[in-house]
């Protein structure tokens, strides 16, 4: 059994349309797995599912081997943390304070951040190397930057498993290359376990050790980049013809004109 186990999982919301239709998966340690799929297939969907953020209609996920409905929010957010596409606050908070907003789940209700909340805070940053926006406010950071500060406060609460949905959305390629190279990193040092959410099947390519194709609310199909990132399955998941261009071992797509 995995990090996390889905097991036979259905979502829909209001009892209406089945968003999600028995999804069975395992996530392994140590590893980054990519959803792929179209928009509304389900990506961020199944992310909120496996986050407790909605509850599955039917189904049971397993968090090394509990049922998450017998845990309880801290516990899960001890474990797992995930990064929204988009975020938006109006509110000042410096950076350092909007990272310690990821520790919440060490924080007693009544208690304030400790001596050990702010050191791990501040090693985040570092192993980020945004340090020097420690006290930039984050409403006037870029968007390049505010996605690592996203970042850093889910690793704040040092959990095992990472969700992100569409970590490189809307940033340049300087960017995506960036916060590609924090992924990857925090897998080889940390052993952390990714689940990510991408629309550029290159990227995957690039990044990914296990690909799982979605759409229309069900996996279609799973397994290394080489094996899923093909002409036949992009067809296949984007209704749309491609073309492949096969540099080293690695295989590209793009759209034939």
């Amino acid at each position: 059994m995995g990090m996390i186990q889905v097991e036979d999982l259905c979502f829909s919301y209001d009892h209406s349309k089945d968003v999600l239709k028995q999804i069975n998966l395992s996530l392994e340690k140590g590893k980054i797995i990519v959803l792929l799929g179209p928009n509304g297939s389900g990506k961020t969907t199944l992310l909120k599912c496996i986050n407790a953020i909605v509850k599955p209609t039917s189904g049971h996920i397993y968090v090394n081997g509990i049922d998450m409905s017998c845990m309880k929010r801290h516990e899960i957010a001890q474990q797992i943390s995930y990064v929204p596409q988009d975020h938006k606050t109006s509110f000042p908070y410096t950076i350092l304070e909007f990272i310690l907003l990821g520790r919440a789940p060490y924080i007693g209700i009544f208690s304030v951040p400790g001596r050990k909340d702010i050191e791990r805070c501040h090693e985040v940053l570092d192993s980020l190397g945004i340090r020097n926006l420690s006290d930039s406010l984050y409403t006037e950071i870029s968007g390049g930057e505010r996605k690592l500060v996203m970042i850093a406060r889910a690793l704040s609460a040092s959990p095992e498993i990472l969700l992100l949905d569409e970590p490189t959305a809307h940033l340049d390629i300087k960017h995506q290359a960036e916060v590609l190279r924090v992924i990857k990193t925090l897998v080889r040092n940390r052993e952390t376990t990714v689940l990510m959410t991408l629309h550029d099947p290159n990227l995957a390519t690039l990044i990914a050790d296990r690909v799982i194709l979605l759409k229309n609310g069900r996996l279609l199909n799973e397994g290394s980049a080489k094996e899923i990132i093909t002409r036949d399955n992009i067809r296949r998941i984007y209704d749309c013809e491609v073309l492949t261009f096969a540099y080293q071992d690695m295989v590209f797509i793009y759209p034939e004109s």
